[in-house]
């Protein structure tokens, strides 16, 4: 009997002992899980965060899928801008009212002088070209000169006595269109001749059809060559 109630309570001892054991390793174990259960929950709110800073909002989105659609690179927009530059200049300068008035239907061909200067082309090519169109539009000045004093002779040699000064007369406008038949076909001549010209011609040709088209409606000198200074300071 002594015997068995040695076994039984070295037994019951164990027993305890090894529930002990459990129930300090399940108290270890709840402390670590206690312990380690924020960490990943707060780890995943630091990466939702990071993503939402990371994701561009709706306007990034939208302009990255433009510029993407435009398959447009740095060095095109950048040609772009220099060639936009002397024109958008040219019509914002016209809102001066003194601009306006001096020019009045007019500075509209400032604009177009500007982009027939190519300023996009190199510095050598860029001179040359500008030089070249500053003596043609000198030169389509003094022709421009030339045909509308011829034809303000044929007004006075042909208009009736007692008719208005500004009165249309059918030969000053005959007179004006075959000069501008002429200076059409000696450009384009020049033009087929010289292919480096091409920009060159372009603004002579210009400049012979607004002045010929003005042409037959002045009545005087003076007011033909007010309109030719006009127009070659557009030009220039």
């Amino acid at each position: 009997m002594a015997e068995r109630r040695t076994v039984d309570t070295s037994a019951s001892g164990s027993t305890l002992g090894s529930s002990k054991s459990r129930e300090g390793a399940d108290h270890g174990s709840a402390q670590a899980t206690g312990s380690r259960v924020p960490a990943p929950a707060h780890q995943e709110e630091q990466d939702q965060k990071e993503k939402k800073e990371k994701k561009p909002n709706y306007v990034i989105r939208k302009a990255r899928g433009i510029w993407t659609t435009l398959d447009l690179d740095k060095p095109t927009l950048m040609t772009m801008f220099k060639a936009a530059c002397a024109p958008t200049i040219s019509l914002a300068f016209y809102q001066a009212d003194a601009v306006a008035n001096y020019f009045t239907t007019l500075g509209y061909l400032v604009a177009i002088a500007s982009i027939l200067a190519v300023p996009i082309m190199p510095r050598a090519k860029f001179l040359q070209n500008l030089l070249f169109n500053t003596i043609a539009v000198c030169i389509g000045a003094a022709v421009a000169l030339l045909a509308i004093w011829t034809g303000v002779q044929a007004r006075n040699h042909t208009q009736a006595a007692g008719t208005p000064a500004t009165a249309y007369n059918s030969s000053q406008a005959a007179v004006c269109a075959i000069w501008l038949f002429f200076e059409v076909f000696l450009i384009n001549t020049i033009r087929s001749a010289r292919p480096q010209l091409n920009f060159t011609c372009i603004l002579t040709s210009i400049f012979a059809v607004v002045s010929m088209t003005y042409g037959p409606s002045f009545p005087t000198m003076a007011a033909g060559i007010s309109f030719a200074r006009r127009l070659m300071v557009s030009f220039l």
